[in-house]
């Protein structure tokens, strides 16, 4: 039986961190270049989850954006666990990372302001939806 899988930050030189070449993950043009806007506005909030020899599992998007807006030098904050993951741990988080987000409630999203959902990366055809 494996060992328990436990989790811990480390700090890692973005360069250093690797894209799982399957990843299923995808973003429009659109969505990339929000998540750049956001890094530049608020900074590497969302923390990206790796295996313990680097491989991205959960961040890809990120470690992409902050590589093209020349921060590959620098060190981040990168969830690692204690032990390497078996390929079904990583499979399993790598999708579920990325299906499990929860839905908005369109009235509380709305009391924000289309303005400032907008500025945010809101879609068009979202914000119709909300206003």
């Amino acid at each position: 039986m494996a060992e328990k899988l436990l989790w811990h930050t480390e700090r890692r030189k973005i360069k250093n961190l690797v894209p799982y070449a399957k990843n299923p993950n995808v973003n429009t043009d659109r969505q990339f270049g929000n998540l750049k806007k956001s890094i530049r506005r608020d900074g590497y909030v969302e923390i990206i989850v790796a295996d313990t020899d680097g491989t991205i599992v959960a961040g890809a998007h990120r470690h992409k954006a902050m590589m093209e807006m020349g921060m590959a030098d620098q060190e981040v904050d990168v969830r690692i666990p204690n032990r390497k993951l078996s390929k079904e741990e990583f499979e399993r988080y790598l999708i579920a990372s990325n299906a499990l987000h929860g839905e908005f409630d369109l009235d509380a999203l709305a009391e924000f302001g289309e303005s400032f959902l907008a500025d945010i990366g809101i879609s068009d055809e979202d914000l119709d939806s909300i206003f």
